[in-house]
């Protein structure tokens, strides 16, 4: 077993990664959903939802996933191989990660060649990423399974080893899970990989697998590429096509900007041009044009983008929507603003599907795949649906999403704190449920923190996992679960032990019946090494005390990711015995580690960040709640040590869009 920082190594990959041509199409209007928005309105409660909460977790474990692994040792050394990769970007970066991280875990640099001239034997040790050719040469084909945008198949013939996939995508999946049965390899976090296993052998391997969220998706702000990579993750804005003039949320305004169509704000704009109007008053020349000009400027982004297969078309970022006299008679029919948003889309749908219809025929190719997605959120969060018979049906056909429109759901008025599959959520539970009767592609867009009070503990740890099962057990195939991502100037400028949600999550999307212990168990080894016993027992006390207060605050117990938790309250929330005996813990954490100072002292201060990292709540409610208990100088420098402290960590806000510099000039530190 080995443990390696990652500043050595993403520097190595990062570099190996910023040749390969990645995607990184940033988008203006990348404002989070995570705004002061609510959803007040619901669907109907009388309707029981399908599944019920349980008492065990294991009830809800999802289904018919695709991971199917054989793995047997062998004495095929390391070292022999050589990676032969296809000319593919996609491929080539697969081989350089695999290239980067044997060498960081055993010392053996693996050569990577493109050799057309190449014919294998029984005995030829080859890592092989992609060429079909070689494939079928080995008498190999590719199992019935779907593997999707993102799975792949890992096959040993002879002592090669063969990597492929159906969907350029499953190149980092299948590179990741290489490593991980050679080497034992994970990411924990930014800075820190762990190689379980010595790496010496490559093993036998019969891996037919796929993520079970193919667009397993993260947006930290300062993450590098070799940091989404190396997670298996993606990042927000390379999981879509970007239409023309950029954005993938919040974008309808991108297709039809007010700018450019004045002659037609009385008929393709909402009143107050908050949003787009979804049936040009209902006028159908003016709608045809409208869905014309959406379409057209899809066609030239998947156009651009042919190994992506999804675009998405979503409201603006407000709680509006159109009130003219025809989208009034859509509400008062089907009673949600959704139903003229999805007729919109499948007219866009079909224009494009229509379209790509000829082209394949014109060509005798097969036939573009796309996906084009909707926004569920705010005023069109509710799905038009009735019940017939205990389950959710169309109001009628028109609202049937087409087969290549999906549904993105961003359910803000969740509480987080629960599962969706327990009471509290009960009809955002209901209202997901509805959807996927009128859909079989749905997206996420989730919330993990409380944008409020950013530097305190937001309780959603093990309700996550079961969060993420419900989701995919309704076909769900992306999934984004907003972390403080505009928190800090570094990827993991986090306090509240939100690092571990980032772990969680990432393990979670590749496979949702992951155990939550036992991710718990594994990062705390290995984040906190020798301080991990102290950091375990600070995190059981932290949620075992937000438990209780989740009993007997409504802060706490509403579940909102917009609670302030340093109100007047505070102090029953936070009584300072308890802040300082948290304290004391962290201080043996810290004295755990000093060997590290001299016997290595780059491991020490990454050990030193991870535990510094933890005190930032405590600190903040000590010098914030209790000001009034410390003599001035000693709450002076107390506030000099915690901006100091913030400041090398990257930590910048105490809430969304609210920087600590207003505080430490309000201090005067």
């Amino acid at each position: 077993m080995k443990i390696k920082s990652l500043i050595s190594n993403i520097l190595a990959v990062a570099t190996l990664l910023s040749s390969m041509a990645f995607v990184a199409c940033k988008s203006d209007d990348e404002s989070s959903s995570g705004n002061n928005s609510t959803v007040n309105s619901t669907i109907d409660p009388t309707i029981t939802p399908t599944i019920k909460p349980v008492e065990y977790p294991e009830d809800h474990y999802v289904k018919n996933t695709l991971h199917k692994v054989k793995v047997t040792e062998s004495d095929n050394s390391t070292a022999d191989y050589t990676i032969l990769v296809e000319d593919n970007e996609q491929a080539k970066t697969a081989a350089a990660f695999i290239q980067s991280n044997v060498y960081q875990a055993t010392g053996y640099t693996l050569p990577i060649v493109q050799d057309e001239t190449v014919s294998l034997t029984a005995d030829s040790k080859y890592i092989v990423i992609g060429r079909q050719d070689l494939f079928n040469a080995s008498g190999l084909t590719m199992p019935e399974d779907d593997l999707g945008n993102a799975g792949y198949y890992i096959k040993s013939a002879g002592k090669t080893v063969f990597i492929a996939c159906e969907n350029v995508r499953g190149y980092q999946y299948g590179a990741l899970a290489f490593l991980r049965e050679t080497l034992g390899y994970d990411m924990i976090a930014y800075d820190t990989i762990i190689y379980e296993k010595s790496g010496q052998t490559v093993p036998v391997m019969d891996i037919i697998e796929a993520p079970d969220y193919e667009m397993s998706v993260n947006n930290v702000t300062f993450g590098s590429d070799a940091y989404f990579y190396g997670m298996g993750q993606i990042r927000q804005d390379d999981a879509w096509v970007i239409p023309e003039g950029g954005g993938f949320i919040h974008n309808s305004f991108r297709y039809l900007p007010p700018a450019e169509h004045t002659d037609k704000k009385s008929l393709w704009y909402s009143t107050g041009q908050y949003q787009l109007c979804y049936t040009a008053r209902g006028d159908e020349n003016e709608l045809s044009q409208m869905v014309d000009i959406v379409a057209q400027k899809m066609k030239v982004a998947l156009d651009e983008n042919p190994t992506q297969t999804d675009i998405s078309i979503s409201i603006q970022d407000n709680l509006y929507s159109c009130t003219c006299t025809a989208c009034k008679d859509e509400y008062q029919k089907y009673g949600t603003d959704s139903a003229a948003l999805i007729k919109f889309v499948n007219k866009v749908a079909e224009k494009l599907d229509t379209w790509y219809e000829a082209e394949a025929t014109q060509n005798n190719t097969e036939k573009r795949k796309f996906y084009v997605a909707l926004l569920a959120y705010n005023k069109f969060f509710n799905a038009p649906v009735k019940e017939v018979n205990g389950k959710y049906e169309p109001i009628d056909e028109s609202v049937r999403c087409n087969e290549n429109v999906g549904v993105w759901i961003a359910p803000i008025g969740a509480q987080y704190n629960r599962s969706f599959y327990e009471l509290e959520n009960e009809s955002v539970a209901k209202n997901i449920e509805a959807w996927a009767s009128l859909t079989d592609r749905m997206y996420f867009w989730l919330y993990q923190t409380n944008f409020s009070s950013f530097l305190f503990p937001y309780n959603s740890f093990e309700a996550m996992t079961e969060t993420l099962r419900f989701c995919k057990s309704y076909g769900a195939v992306y999934m984004y679960n907003q972390p403080q991502s505009s928190q800090g100037t570094s990827a993991d400028a986090m306090t509240g032990f939100h690092i571990f949600k980032l772990y969680l999550n990432k393990c979670a999307m590749f496979d949702v019946n992951v155990d939550y212990k036992d991710c718990l168990d594994k990062f705390f080894k290995y984040y906190y090494l020798d301080a991990s016993d102290a950091m375990r027992e600070f995190y059981d006390e932290l949620i075992v005390w937000v438990g209780q207060l989740e009993g007997n605050y409504a802060e706490f117990g509403g579940g909102s990711i917009y609670s302030r938790y340093d109100n007047d309250k505070a102090q029953s929330f936070w009584p300072k015995k308890k802040l300082d005996q948290w304290l004391s813990i962290l201080d043996r954490a810290y004295d755990s580690i000093k060997k590290y100072k001299t016997e290595n002292p780059d491991l020490y201060q990454r050990l030193y960040a991870h535990i510094l990292k933890e005190s930032i709540f405590p600190r903040y409610v000590l010098i914030t709640v209790y000001e009034g208990k410390y003599k001035p100088s000693v709450l002076n420098q107390m506030r000099a040590d915690f901006k100091k402290d913030c400041m090398s960590l990257g930590i910048s806000c105490y809430e969304e869009g609210e920087y600590l510099t207003v505080k430490y000039e309000e201090w005067g530190v």
